[in-house]
């Protein structure tokens, strides 16, 4: 579920947990425009490679770049309007349709 708090839109990517570890990933669309990757590793994993338990990271795009990331992940994910049209209500996404004859 997509959800914003100060302007900020966010969305979870993986929130996984087991016995030994945890890990947390988030996309975020900043106010700037920007998109950011923020995630947390906690654990035993992140202990055994950095020496701590608990492993912070980012990653991102600036927001003249996050155009670039929208098309290309629609190219490798869709092939047809029709699948994209289902795509979008299945996230209700409203979508506007038009044709030419």
């Amino acid at each position: 579920m997509v959800t914003m708090s100060g302007g900020t839109h966010s969305i979870v990517l993986l929130d996984q947990k087991d016995e030994a570890n945890s890990f947390y990933l988030e996309a975020q669309v900043k106010p700037s425009g920007d998109l950011a990757l923020a995630g947390n590793d906690c654990g035993a994993l992140p202990l055994s490679c950095f020496g701590d338990e608990d492993y912070e990271y980012s990653r991102s795009v600036g927001a003249r770049d996050v155009p670039k990331v929208l098309l290309w992940l629609l190219k490798e994910r869709f092939t047809s309007d029709v699948a994209f049209e289902a795509w979008c209500k299945e996230k209700e996404i409203p979508t506007r349709f038009s044709y030419y004859i």
